[in-house]
């Protein structure tokens, strides 16, 4: 273990450990000494040889790339508001010519005037036919139709006429219907008991 440690101390490497770690130590700083160096690149020294844009005869040429397309200036351009800045101001107007105080009603009484519109209530009175230009609206100036009224000598009765033949056909039908119904109706009630057994109890206290 001394040995080992002392040949560590030489190496110039850490001496902690077990006995192990130290000869693995030991064993790895020998394969790093043994191992050849590494040859360091070496850059070739050739020349570069450059590609010739010459044209040859009898080799097409290749053709060139179509150029990118070009979109105007204003295509997707989308430019938001700076909320940052003020707002721009309105130029102030600056006249020709000079502004007296009098210019202004000049101005006016120059321009047409508008007709004025009366905004004051007016009152319309109700007056007599005299005071209406012609001596104002005639009364009873229609005449009512005596269209609907019946004629002098005429009374309210309506007047009678005597029935056709197919009317007065129609009314025996409906006459003799009527009583055949009736009759039917005679012949297909039903009869009830009671009837005969009070008949019976009144003859049989007639006899006593």
């Amino acid at each position: 273990m001394a040995d080992l440690r002392q040949e560590a101390k030489k190496r110039g490497l850490s001496l902690k450990g077990s006995k192990a770690t130290l000869i693995t130590r030991l064993q790895s700083d020998d394969q790093r000494r043994t191992a050849p160096p590494a040859p360091a690149a070496s850059r070739s020294s050739q020349p570069v040889r450059k590609a010739s844009t010459t044209e040859l005869p009898g080799v097409p040429s290749t053709p060139s790339p179509p150029p990118p397309p070009s979109f105007p200036k204003e295509f997707l351009e989308v430019k938001l508001p700076d909320l940052s800045t003020p707002a721009p101001q309105p130029q102030v107007q600056i006249p020709f010519l000079p502004d007296f105080w009098d210019s202004s009603r000049v101005k006016a009484e120059s321009a047409p005037q508008a007709p004025e519109t009366s905004t004051n209530p007016k009152m319309i009175a109700v007056a007599g036919d005299s005071t209406h230009p012609g001596g104002g609206p005639l009364h009873n100036v229609y005449v009512p139709s005596n269209s609907g009224s019946p004629p002098d000598g005429q009374g309210s009765a309506p007047p009678s006429r005597s029935l056709t033949p197919e009317e007065k056909r129609g009314v025996w039908q409906l006459l003799g219907l009527l009583a055949g119904c009736w009759i039917v109706a005679g012949f297909l009630e039903p009869r009830s008991a009671y009837p005969h057994e009070d008949t019976a109890a009144d003859k049989t206290s007639a006899t006593h």
